[in-house]
């Protein structure tokens, strides 16, 4: 099983200002992600990114993705969200998970504590970032720091209309 970690940067690396806030991102980044969510049939999140994008609006939200599993990463064992979504308390509970119902790969999708937390644990296969022709000064970055180093191969770059710039890296050395 293949794990990718998807995320929508500033060109400094930045998801998100300190207040959440992710206005400067722009809606290809939601078309990519869902593109990407179809692909591989299954969307990790955390449980911010699942109550952020909850308050979006209809535009925007999980709920029709109607063939993508939904997995949210959350030590809140007492969590509620809406039918359709499956809560897992770890990256180690979402692996078993995966291996149990035979997933073909994990699109981990945010934020940057979940995405770090499956770095951490050596568990990530594949990076796409999209990047944003923006610089965010102060804001949460794309991985939450821990001490991990990783190798990356380039796979691939796609410029997107708006001036986003889409990479793809294999991880080499998990």
């Amino acid at each position: 099983m293949k794990v990718i970690v998807y995320m929508a940067t500033s060109i400094n690396g930045m998801i998100a200002h300190e207040n959440e806030g992710e206005d400067f991102l722009s809606d290809d980044n939601w078309l990519t992600m869902k593109k990407l969510a179809n692909k591989y049939g299954t969307i990790v999140m955390g449980r911010r990114t699942y109550e952020i994008v909850k308050g979006w609006g209809p535009e925007y939200g999980f709920e029709d993705m109607k063939h993508v599993n939904k997995v949210i990463v959350t030590t809140d064992l007492y969590f509620r969200t809406d039918p359709g979504y499956i809560v897992c308390a770890s990256p180690e509970a979402v692996l078993a998970l995966a291996e149990k119902n035979r997933y073909k790969a994990l699109l981990v999708i945010g934020g940057s504590r979940t995405s770090g937390s499956f770095f951490e644990k050596s568990y990530v296969d594949e990076v796409v970032i999209n990047i944003e022709p923006v610089i965010v000064g102060k804001g949460i970055p794309m991985v939450h720091p821990a001490y991990y180093d990783y190798r990356l191969k380039f796979n691939s770059v796609h410029k997107q209309r708006n001036g986003i710039v889409s990479l793809n890296y294999k991880v080499i050395n998990k």
